[in-house]
């Protein structure tokens, strides 16, 4: 998960529970942690693939033993509560999942939740536009807890707006002594995406399954 999005997760592995590997005995995440970092994955790719509901939803099944009250703390501790609680929500909406009581209602969670369904049910475009790119960035930030993640992540994207891609340069070709033109081309180029819609986004067969600030057109 990129540094901007939430803050670096480190664990305790006193906490940590032991597995079988292939016939050895290896430290594994507790299931607490274990959760917050799927959220934060699906979250990060806003859901694209209903497998990684499947994950969460099983994984609270199988650990009835789960600790909610430490998840919430180590939630709120991160900056992320609002990730768990959209990714509660949507188990409990997409996947009918049995959602512990002591999880607090959040109206925000729910709208983010219902976008994140209709955006699913719609379908992941096969290539990205810059309109596309704005809605996921603006879920993204929706979805923080913090003022100074949010800041962080609002100078990210701003540093990104500006910064040349190679679909610039595919764009138009300069030499290399004109590269600095770029930078000026960039916000040109992304406004007239913007105006003109999903019609004039260019595919890209390497790209990940969606778009964010860290994935730049």
């Amino acid at each position: 998960t990129k540094p901007y999005f939430v803050p670096a997760l480190t664990f305790d592995w006193v906490t940590c529970a032991s597995a079988t590997f292939s016939g050895a005995e290896v430290l594994d995440l507790a299931p607490e942690d274990l959760l917050l970092i799927l959220c934060i994955h699906g979250s990060y790719h806003c859901w694209d693939r209903l497998k990684w509901l499947c994950d969460i939803a099983e994984l609270t099944r199988k650990h009835t033993e789960m600790d909610w009250t430490r998840v919430m703390d180590r939630a709120a501790q991160l900056g992320c509560t609002r990730i768990l609680l959209v990714c509660l929500v949507l188990i409990r909406d997409v996947l009918h999942t049995t959602v512990p009581a002591v999880i607090p209602n959040d109206p925000i969670a729910q709208a983010l939740a219902e976008t994140l369904i209709e955006r699913t049910l719609a379908g992941v475009p096969d290539s990205v536009s810059f309109a596309d790119t704005c809605r996921v960035t603006s879920l993204h930030f929706r979805m923080l807890d913090k003022s100074r993640d949010r800041a962080r992540f609002a100078l990210r994207c701003v540093q990104l707006l500006f910064t040349p891609s190679a679909k610039d340069r595919m764009t138009i070709s300069l030499p290399r002594y004109l590269f600095h033109l770029y930078y000026a081309i960039r916000p040109v180029r992304l406004l007239i995406e913007l105006l003109r819609g999903p019609i004039c986004a260019v595919p890209d067969g390497n790209r990940p399954p969606v778009s964010s600030p860290s994935h730049r057109e």
